[in-house]
């Protein structure tokens, strides 16, 4: 639907406002934008995915409230639910209360070499570069906008074509490569070839 696909631009790319840098926002917004048709945007983001560098796991610098300096982390689990169970009033103790789930990460601090559970609320992280997985889902997407973007360029016009002859003619030399001997006859049938020569650029 192209209402929840525009709603969806919009929320991405306010999303990115907030965290330019982040890969995964990138990686969504451009998802959106292909199947908008609006492939130089995507290409525009996908450029600047791929121009990241790519990580193994989930290498990742954790900013923990109160602690100035980010530490480095594994990232091993993104949600970890842990309930509630404290008390803080009288009526806790006359009547049972929901427990109350709290959300946590889980982390690998290298540091420390330890595993650690940190409440979302006091930790935020950011990824050291891009892990391959998604590396190679943004790889895939590129190839298909780069199709795009090449058909669009084209528009519907035909390519001016020119007919050659068929004919034969002498392929070889005595006096060249062993792999050119002997000279021998090589005969082709009539074809058409583009009058414009194909670059490397836009071939790929």
């Amino acid at each position: 639907d192209k209402g929840d696909l525009a709603a969806a631009e919009k929320y991405f790319t306010e999303a990115l406002k907030l965290d330019p840098e982040n890969f995964r926002i990138m990686h969504s917004l451009a998802q959106v934008k292909f199947r908008l048709e609006k492939y130089p945007e995507a290409n525009d983001l996908i450029e600047k995915i791929l121009a990241m560098p790519v990580i193994t796991g989930k290498k990742v610098l954790v900013k923990i409230k109160g602690n100035p300096d980010p530490l480095e982390a594994e990232l091993v689990d993104e949600t970890v639910v842990i309930r509630d169970v404290s008390k803080n009033n009288m009526r806790n103790y006359l009547a049972p209360v929901p427990k109350k789930p709290i959300p946590h990460y889980r982390f690998f601090f290298y540091n420390t070499g330890k595993m650690e559970l940190v409440p979302k609320h006091a930790a935020t992280f950011q990824y050291m570069g891009v892990p391959r997985p998604v590396h190679d889902q943004v790889v895939q997407l590129e190839s298909k906008v780069k199709n795009r973007l090449i058909a669009a360029s084209g528009g519907d016009a035909v390519g001016e074509m020119v007919a050659l002859d068929g004919g034969c003619f002498q392929m070889g030399s005595e006096k060249g490569a062993p792999d050119e001997r002997p000279v021998h006859e090589v005969c082709v049938s009539a074809f058409k070839i583009d009058k414009y020569e194909v670059t490397q650029k836009a071939f790929q």
